[in-house]
C-alpha cells in the first residue's frame, strides 16, 4: 500500500520509503492533512527507489504539491534526501537552523573534514576513513546542491489547514535534531528522538561540547510534555512513549557503564576509542569486529566517542593525548559506576 491513515481528527498518514541496503530498512513519512493543506514530514534518500515511494504515497493522496509544505526533523540523509523534490516546487522547506548549517556544510564538504579529524584523533583507521567517504549514506545520498530551506526554532509554529504544529528542539542525535507537536493534542512526531524496536544513534559532533548530554537533556524536556503518541521515524510505532524514553535512558546507563568497564581494563597502557568500540556488544548480525560493515564501525566509533566525551566532562575518565590521539585511562577522582540519577 502506498499510504496509510493511522490517526483521524487530526488526519494523519504514513508513507513507508524504503532505504536500500540499510540496516535502518525504511523510513516512515508522516503527512498531516487539514483543510486541503498537506505537511509532509522528511523525505528519505536521493535514491530513486525512494522517490518512487515517496511520489506514489502523495499522488495517493491527491493533495496538489503547490499545497504541501516539508517539515525536516533533521540533516541526516535519510530524512533530507529528498528534499529538493519541495524546494523545486516551489513548497515551503522548514528545519532547525543548527541543522541547516550541518546539511550545508555536508554540501560543501566542511562538515566531512571536522568529523574526519575527530575520527582520527580517536583511532579510527585512516584507510577505513577512506572508504566511509564512498559508502556512508549521510554523504553518498544527501542533497548535492543548496537548498532553500526555511530555519525554525524551538517554539516556533506551522500553521496546516486548522492544525499549529510546534517545533520541540531535541539536539542529540544531531545538533539541531526537532520533533514536532500538534499543540491541544497528544500528537508527538519524535524523528529519531524517540525510537521504539533500535535505539537511536549518539553521535559526537564538532563543535558540539556534548552529544550524548544534550541528547539525555532533550529527552528529560520531551518526557515533561502533554503527549502520549510519538510517531517515530523507523520501524513500528509503540505504546508508552514515556516509558520508552525510560528505556532509552536506562540503556545509556548500562553503555557508559560498559565503557567504564573495558577502560579499567587498559588503566596502564591506555586505550583509544575505535579500540574501545571493538570489544563493547553491538546489536549487529556479524561474527566480529573484523566483519563489521566499515559504515557501522563508523557509526559505533561516532556513538563511543559521545558517550566517552560524556564520561571525560564528569570525571570518570581521564585522556591523554599521545601522537595525535586521545588515550583513554579510568578517573582519578574514584568515579567507576554510573547510576541513572547521575544523568
Amino acid at each position: 500500500m502506498a499510504v496509510e491513515q493511522v490517526h483521524q481528527e487530526p488526519d494523519i498518514f504514513v508513507i513507508k520509503v524504503p532505504l536500500p541496503n540499510n540496516p535502518l530498512r525504511d523510513l516512515n513519512v508522516y503527512v498531516v492533512v487539514s483543510g486541503g493543506e498537506a505537511l509532509v514530514i522528511d523525505t528519505g534518500f536521493r535514491m530513486e527507489e525512494c522517490k518512487e515511494a515517496l511520489m506514489a504515497g502523495l499522488r495517493a493522496l491527491r493533495i496538489p504539491m503547490e499545497r504541501m509544505t516539508l517539515f525536516l526533523t533533521h540533516m541526516h540523509s535519510d530524512h533530507a534526501g529528498q528534499s529538493d523534490l519541495f524546494s523545486k516546487a516551489g513548497c515551503p522547506v522548514y528545519m532547525n537552523r543548527i541543522d541547516i548549517e550541518w546539511l550545508e556544510g555536508s554540501i560543501t564538504g566542511k562538515t566531512r573534514a571536522g568529523l574526519d579529524a575527530q575520527y582520527l584523533e580517536n583511532g579510527f583507521p585512516e584507510e577505513l576513513l577512506k572508504q566511509v567517504r564512498f559508502h556512508n549514506p549521510m554523504y553518498a545520498y544527501a542533497p548535492i546542491e543548496a537548498l532553500e530551506i526555511m530555519p525554525m526554532d524551538h517554539g516556533d509554529v506551522l500553521k496546516i489547514g486548522d492544525l499549529t504544529l510546534e517545533c520541540i528542539f531535541t539536539g542529540g542525535h544531531t545538533p539541531g535534531h526537532s520533533c514536532l507537536w500538534i499543540q491541544g493534542t497528544d500528537i508527538l512526531f519524535s524523528g529519531d528522538h524517540i525510537l521504539y524496536d533500535i535505539t537511536p544513534n549518539i553521535c559526537a559532533w564538532t563543535g558540539v561540547e556534548d552529544s550524548l548530554g544534550d541528547y539525555i537533556s532533550s529527552l528529560k524536556k520531551v518526557d515533561r510534555m502533554p503527549f502520549s503518541i510519538a510517531y517515530p521515524a523507523h520501524r513500528m510505532l509503540r505504546n508508552h512513549p514515556h516509558e520508552r524514553i525510560e528505556a532509552l535512558l536506562q540503556h545509556h546507563v548500562r553503555r557508559l557503564n560498559e565503557i567504564l568497564e573495558i577502560i579499567d581494563k587498559y588503566s596502564d597502557s591506555g586505550i583509544v576509542a575505535y579500540d574501545v568500540a571493538s570489544k563493547m556488544k553491538w546489536s549487529i548480525r556479524c561474527s566480529g569486529w573484523d566483519v563489521f560493515p566499515v559504515t557501522q564501525k563508523w557509526f559505533a566509533v561516532g556513538e563511543t566517542i559521545a558517550h566517552l566525551v560524556w564520561l571525560f566532562r564528569r570525571g570518570y575518565v581521564d585522556c591523554q593525548v599521545r601522537d595525535g590521539q586521545k588515550w583513554m585511562y579510568p578517573g582519578q577522582n574514584g568515579k567507576s559506576f554510573v547510576t541513572e540519577e547521575d544523568l
